[in-house]
């Protein structure tokens, strides 16, 4: 049971460590991006592949090829995209919910696995019947 109880702890903290350097990396990258309106201006093989023109803060439009998991989108239908200025057709993206989306579900994970490990031997030694099988010998 000992064994158990650290092996998900250590996953439970393995996972923490990675919501951190996602948190960590989408902080450096929002920082420094700028959010800007585009339109969709054409639809390539269905709704999640669009081409999208972009009028940038600084003034100067671009096009970019948006590959869509999120929704489905429609031409003329007006998306908040985030890039970096100094490459923007390269890192253009639909700028959907939040920037710590990902880390926040990795720590919720990290942190339920690290609780149903800590809860562990109290909830085996109340309910020995259900959540322990007995050692035939």
């Amino acid at each position: 049971m000992r064994i158990t109880v650290s092996l998900l702890t250590c996953v439970g903290v393995v996972l923490l460590l990675l919501a951190a350097g996602l948190a960590w990396r989408a902080h450096g990258a929002a920082g420094s991006s700028v959010v800007a309106t585009g339109v969709v201006t054409a639809l390539n093989e269905g709704p999640y592949h669009a081409e999208v023109e972009v009028d940038g803060a600084d003034g100067r439009k671009f096009n970019y090829v948006e590959n869509s998991s999120h929704a489905p989108l429609a031409v003329g239908e007006k998306l908040a995209v985030r890039y970096q200025p100094a490459s923007p057709v390269e890192t253009a993206q639909v700028a959907s919910g939040g920037v710590y989306g990902l880390a926040t579900g990795v720590a919720i994970t990290g942190a339920l696995i690290i609780l149903a490990a800590l809860l562990s031997p109290f909830l085996v030694a109340r309910f020995p019947g259900l959540l322990a099988f007995p050692i035939r010998r």
